[in-house]
């Protein structure tokens, strides 16, 4: 049996966020709103323990470059990010050592193209 895709859950080839939108602020600062994956962990997961001086996109790339090509994998971290609740500052998890996190099986996810 394969593994089902949820539709629901959805990335893109071409853009770190599949429902990101750019909004300017009163100021004229430009900020990125999005959508965070809500994410439900399962049991064809993996875990991974955050060991000092881990990154979130060295650790999707070394998760996810079977699954995508070797220079796109590392742009997952987000994905990543949203499903650990990583929101304060997903580019410093330093203070996230010994926390264990789980990696989801990207294959449940719909690869779109725009």
């Amino acid at each position: 049996m394969g593994t089902e895709v949820n539709t629901d859950l959805k990335l893109r080839e071409s853009n770190l966020f599949a429902n990101g939108r750019v909004v300017t602020l009163s100021d004229g600062k430009p900020i990125l709103e999005r959508d965070f994956i809500d994410y439900i962990p399962e049991e064809d997961d993996k875990y991974y323990t955050i060991k000092n001086g881990d990154e979130l996109d060295e650790i999707a790339f070394n998760h996810y470059r079977e699954e995508f090509e070797e220079n796109n994998a590392s742009k997952l971290w987000w994905v990543l990010a949203d499903s650990n609740d990583i929101i304060v500052n997903p580019l410093d998890i330093s203070d996230l050592a010994g926390k264990e996190i789980v990696i989801p099986n990207i294959t449940r996810f719909l690869l779109v193209n725009s």
